[in-house]
């Protein structure tokens, strides 16, 4: 791990965090688009309930990785 901080030294925390975010989104979305499920992903958003857990979740992700980068 620490070749790997030194890798990413030039770079600030927030690129990292955008980068993390982009790559992910892109990861998750041609998973669903492998299997198949993007009718869940559909249902999801149409369930105000669901959707907020959902996005009270990637918050928190989101908290996580920019406390672990700073």
């Amino acid at each position: 791990m620490p070749f790997y901080f030194l890798a990413l030294a030039p770079s600030e925390s927030w690129e990292i965090l955008l980068h993390r975010i982009l790559w992910s989104l892109m990861l998750c979305g041609g998973v669903l688009l492998a299997t198949r499920q993007l009718a869940g992903l559909v249902a999801v958003l149409r369930e105000p309930r669901q959707l907020a857990g959902v996005t009270v979740a990637g918050l928190l992700i989101a908290a996580n990785w920019t406390i672990y980068l700073v």
